[in-house]
């Protein structure tokens, strides 16, 4: 079986989408009936490579002179042809429609993993949401089936309504983790010392992206709320927070505008060997996402299987990890006041109960066993009765109006959205 993953971003790109994707590739690429992975992505940066023998990384460079028809299309439709099966990860703009259109034209099945709502605080606001109503709809149409980390956030989404009319398209698969390698254990002395923390200090952690396209994260949050919490407490406590991204300069200067840029540590991006130290030596986690953007939080699994609490945001999705695990507690997204309340419930608890451990609700080879198991080939005559004749003209329009655009514009439009950097 070859299975061809297209997916806007790949490590080293700091996200979760991305490395949700690569994970699930180097777990699946090893199962039996698989001959071939290929993860395809595109921007101005990587190389096409062979990671093991059987997955391989694809990059599709833009250029800027012969346009999408030159330097895209062809390569994605080719790359289509020579597999047997489709995974498509949303959301990857411009591409999503590329990706269902060769896929019908090639009569291959096509799975869309839907990791999360597009939104935008800025002036794409007002792009997203015809796509949303207009495009999305007869996009997942055009799936064989539509993986969603869970039936809760699936029937609170934007693609709600797709859900609730095509139930038998859905499947519910959280991401997993690799327990391995996140467990549970003692604080790592050397690591602290290495990254400048306090050893006697309480500490609260925060892992994710700082640029503008992870603005739902909520740090700006975090940080207002980490502001009281810190003067309120006798003990002391440090915020720790781990990320890049082209506003990490903005919260630094936020956090010497509160006044406590000496109790937050901004340690930027950290090898992937030193994550589940951190996570072992925090008091607790805090994921204090804004809005639906925020699907699942896996960072929440990576730190509870670690053995460290977690306190996150009670959004659809994110707060079926809570309820799953009974890991930590939640709070109103943008809520300062409620994270303060969620993060002394927590702390109390660990002050009564010193064997509350972590959940292994969400081990990656469970949960990649099963998504193997749904990529089994199915017929698409089933296509006929969801795609009318209207959609399948709406895909076409699409792709070949994207002839149009010049490269750079199509990078900026991906990349406003869990693309590569550019």
């Amino acid at each position: 079986m070859k299975i061809l993953s297209v997916v806007a971003a790949v490590p080293p790109y700091r996200g979760g989408l991305a490395h949700a994707a690569y994970r699930e590739a180097c777990s699946v690429a090893h199962h039996p009936s698989v001959e071939r992975y290929t993860l395809l992505t595109m921007g101005p940066h990587g190389e096409d490579q062979a990671l093991t023998s059987t997955l391989q990384q694809v990059v599709i460079k833009p250029l800027w002179r012969n346009g999408l028809a030159g330097s895209i299309l062809r390569r994605i439709g080719r790359e289509i042809k020579q597999h047997d099966i489709i995974y498509l990860h949303y959301p990857f703009f411009g591409t999503n429609e590329v990706v269902a259109f060769f896929a019908l034209l090639y009569k291959k099945p096509l799975i869309i993993r839907y990791h999360m709502d597009a939104h935008d605080p800025g002036w794409r606001r007002v792009l997203y949401w015809p796509y949303q109503k207009i495009w999305l709809p007869f996009f997942l149409k055009a799936a064989d089936k539509v993986i969603f980390s869970s039936f809760e956030y699936a029937a609170s989404s934007v693609a709600a309504s797709f859900f609730k009319k095509h139930r038998n398209l859905c499947a519910e698969i959280p991401f997993g983790v690799d327990t391995q390698f996140f467990s549970p254990g003692a604080p790592d002395p050397a690591l602290i010392a290495r990254y400048h923390l306090r050893p006697d200090a309480r500490r609260i952690l925060f892992v994710g992206g700082l640029d503008r396209a992870h603005y739902f994260k909520g740090v700006s949050v975090l940080l207002d709320a980490f502001t009281t919490w810190q003067r309120r407490q006798k003990e002391l406590w440090e915020l720790v927070i781990v990320g890049d991204g082209d506003c990490k300069e903005i919260y630094e200067r936020y956090a010497q505008k509160n006044g406590i840029l000496k109790a937050v540590h901004f340690l930027g991006r950290v090898p992937d060997e030193d994550l589940p130290g951190l996570y072992r030596s925090a008091t607790f986690f805090t994921l204090p996402s804004l809005d639906s953007s925020e699907a699942f939080g896996i960072v929440l699994v990576e730190s509870l299987s670690c053995g460290t609490p977690v306190i996150a945001s009670n959004l659809p999705g994110v707060s079926s990890i809570i309820h799953k695990t009974d890991g930590g507690a939640m709070a109103a997204p943008g809520n300062v006041s409620d994270i303060q309340k969620a993060w002394e419930m927590v702390n109390e608890r660990l002050r009564r109960e010193t064997s509350w451990r972590r959940s292994r609700a969400f081990e990656v080879p469970r949960a990649s066993n099963r998504r193997t198991a749904g990529y089994a080939p199915s017929a698409r005559r089933d296509l006929v009765p969801r795609l009318s004749s209207k959609d399948r003209n709406r895909i076409c329009i699409f792709v070949f109006s994207l002839l149009v655009f010049p490269d750079q514009f199509y990078v900026y439009v991906y990349t406003s959205h869990g693309g590569h950097p550019a």
